[in-house]
């Protein structure tokens, strides 16, 4: 349950980080039995460190315009 949960706030991300990391995390969550696999532990690294840093965690410039 909390690998698709990481997995659907790495999708929300998609646009800062490149999707194509999530591939083995991905197949793990296709099949009808969960095992863990090296590849899939080295994507979750990867992708809780891209999360971590910017842009993602970039903060807002107030003296610029935006839309939310």
């Amino acid at each position: 349950m909390n690998v698709r949960r990481f997995h659907g706030l790495t999708s929300f991300y998609r646009r800062f980080i490149c999707h194509s990391l999530a591939v083995p995390m991905t197949e793990v969550l296709k099949g009808a039995k969960f095992i863990w696999t090296p590849q899939a532990q080295k994507c979750f690294e990867e992708l809780k460190d891209k999360l971590a840093h910017a842009p993602v965690l970039a903060l807002l410039c107030f003296e610029k315009v935006f839309e939310v």
